[in-house]
C-alpha cells in the first residue's frame, strides 16, 4: 500500500477454523449475503434519483467474477463475494461534484440495511456451527 502502510486481516484464519467445526458454513454465508445484496440494490435502486431512471435500473446484485461484473477487487476465498454494481457514473452523483449538488442515495441505503446485514450474518454463522454439532 502507499506510504508503507499495511493492513492485514484473519479472515482466513477465521474461515479455515470456522470451516473444520462446520463444514457448510460457506453456504450458510452465501445466502445471507446474496439476500443483502439484492435487499441493498433494490433499496439503493428506488432512493437513487429518477432523472433518467439509468442509474436506479443499473444497480444491481451479482456474484463477484462473473462475466457481467468488472473493475471489482479482489475478493477473500473464504467469501461467496456478492457486490452491488452500478452505473459508472454513480459516484458522482452520490458525492457530488463542482457543479453539482450530492445526492445520495447508496451510503444511506447501506447505513440502514448494515445492521440487518450484520444480524443475518450472526444468525447463520450460529446455526452452522448448530447444525454440525448435531
Amino acid at each position: 500500500m502507499a506510504d508503507g502502510v499495511k493492513t492485514s486481516s484473519n479472515i482466513k484464519v477465521v474461515m479455515a477454523r470456522l470451516r473444520k467445526i462446520a463444514p457448510n458454513v460457506d453456504q450458510h454465508i452465501e445466502k445471507v449475503q446474496k439476500k443483502s445484496s439484492t435487499e441493498l440494490a433494490s433499496m439503493a435502486s428506488s432512493a437513487a434519483p429518477q432523472r433518467s431512471g439509468q442509474l436506479s435500473r443499473s444497480l444491481k446484485a451479482r456474484k463477484a467474477g462473473s462475466d457481467e461484473t468488472f473493475g471489482e477487487k479482489e475478493t477473500f476465498k473464504s467469501q461467496s463475494g456478492w457486490v452491488v454494481t452500478a452505473w459508472f457514473t454513480w459516484h458522482w452523483i452520490e458525492f457530488g461534484t463542482k457543479n453539482h449538488s450530492a445526492q445520495p442515495f447508496f451510503f444511506p441505503a447501506y447505513r440502514l440495511i448494515r445492521k440487518r446485514h450484520v444480524g443475518r450474518m450472526n444468525r447463520a454463522l450460529n446455526k452452522a456451527i448448530k447444525d454440525a454439532l448435531k
